[in-house]
């Protein structure tokens, strides 16, 4: 094996390494810190690209309504089971009824599903999707381990979009 294919196989189980060791901490976490590890990653996961489109000047998400109390009952209260009962619940419990007990498709098709519906922009979509994945490995993660996944989904939805709220409403 050649040096430059050693030390690419070492970074890459490193990764692996770090993920799985962040997804054993992550499982293992009391509800408020799943829901806020799952907040936290679903930021983390859309950095380089929100990093992307401030380089180049994108227009990155959807015009939000003008009423601070409707865009807080649409994006923190509605928003959040019915897009978790849409994009996670649905998806991954009819493709599970299905016989798939694979854990990258029901997270995949979940995570695109989400990010198709937040069409306002391709950055938006593929930001969405991103975000997607996240809420679809912890819909996954708290039907494994126990815990309620549709609740838990919901909580951490609502809570990254009161951050995003936060910010869009001190922004301006």
């Amino acid at each position: 094996m050649t040096t430059d294919r050693l030390r690419a196989a070492t970074t890459l189980q490193a990764a692996v390494d770090f993920v799985q060791k962040l997804d054993r901490r992550i499982r293992a976490s009391s509800m408020p810190g799943f829901v806020l590890w799952n907040v936290a990653l679903s930021y983390a996961v859309v950095l380089p690209l929100a990093a992307f489109c401030v380089t180049f000047g994108l227009e990155a998400g959807p015009k939000f309504p003008d009423g601070v109390v409707e865009m807080f009952f649409a994006t923190c209260v509605l928003g959040p089971p019915l897009e978790t009962f849409v994009h996670q619940w649905l998806p991954i419990r009819i493709l599970q009824r299905f016989g798939c007990r694979r854990s990258g498709t029901l997270v995949l098709v979940s995570a695109v599903g989400f990010g198709a519906a937040h069409w306002y922009s391709a950055y938006y979509i593929a930001a969405a999707t991103l975000i997607g994945v996240v809420l679809g490995y912890a819909f996954l993660a708290c039907d494994e381990s126990g815990r309620s996944p549709f609740l838990t989904v919901s909580l951490i939805h609502a809570a990254r979009n009161l951050v995003t709220f936060a910010f869009v409403v001190l922004g301006s």
